[in-house]
């Protein structure tokens, strides 16, 4: 079974420690609906599950034309751990926004909490696997915002039977672009 994470750069506005212990103090409870729960908690690191229960009227009509309303309850949740050292936190399995997670812990945190997107190079973190492990092959590369002209861009997928890094430099240069993945 695959497991996606998304990994993301955050900055507490205040100690770890002192954030960690507002994002544990903010529990989850049946009466608010929102809060989180925390399954790990030390000095580097922060492991839980942020949760809000949202609950949805659903009307529905029989083949008799009776109507009938339902109140179904989902729940929201995010598992999310916070590492001190590397200021990275890891979402797993994430749902498709972030937003009502992020709001919950800028509510919590205050003025100078953020999440943002970190940036890796897929070429460059594959060389460093390879100097840690064996090299690999690059069969695949994807590409996007490959300046063609000025007024026009491409997303490229190359493909190779052998190692495809040499066609990609000598294809791609020094054009600006963006490798969205690659396949070993």
């Amino acid at each position: 079974m695959k497991m996606k994470s998304k990994w993301l750069k955050y900055n507490f506005p205040k100690s770890f420690e002192v954030s960690r212990n507002l994002i544990a103090d903010s529990k989850y409870s049946e009466k608010s609906g929102t809060g989180f729960t925390i399954d790990m908690a030390t000095k580097k690191i922060l492991k839980g599950r942020y949760i809000e229960r949202e609950l949805k009227k659903q009307v529905s009509i029989d083949p008799f034309g009776e109507i009938s309303e339902n109140i179904v309850t989902s729940y929201y949740v995010v598992r999310f751990s916070f590492e001190n050292e590397s200021n990275v936190a890891r979402i797993e399995s994430p749902p498709r926004t972030l937003k009502k997670f992020a709001q919950a812990l800028h509510a919590t945190l205050g003025l100078g909490f953020f999440l943002s997107d970190v940036s890796i190079d897929p070429l460059e973190w594959i060389n460093t696997v390879e100097s840690l492990h064996s090299p690999l092959i690059i069969k695949k590369i994807a590409i996007s915002n490959y300046n063609v002209s000025k007024n026009t861009k491409a997303s490229l997928i190359l493909n190779s039977d052998l190692d495809g890094r040499a066609d990609f430099v000598r294809f791609v240069g020094n054009k600006p672009h963006v490798i969205d993945s690659v396949k070993a």
